[in-house]
């Protein structure tokens, strides 16, 4: 983390605060997203980070950011367990 270049400003990032927001959407099923991952020989994981990147992607364009070349640093920490053989 000490190498990394600073983050770059897009409206993902805000002030520090307390204030949180949140949405949802229609429940996807457990199996569903299963079987994407084996589909595409991932992890449940990754079906659910690549999700989230997705719709973080929409978010920021609906309000006019724009995304090309943009690298944002994750703010949850995903699982390191090895996938089963």
């Amino acid at each position: 983390m000490l190498l990394t270049s600073p983050d770059q400003k897009t409206i993902a990032y805000g002030p520090c605060g307390v204030e949180k927001r949140a949405a949802w959407s229609a429940a996807i099923p457990l199996s569903d997203i299963i079987r994407v991952g084996r589909a595409l020989r991932s992890t449940v994981n990754d079906v659910l980070l690549a999700t989230a990147t997705g719709a973080l992607r929409r978010y920021m364009e609906q309000r006019g950011q724009d995304t090309t070349g943009v690298n944002i640093r994750p703010w949850f920490r995903s699982a390191s367990a090895r996938p089963k053989t």
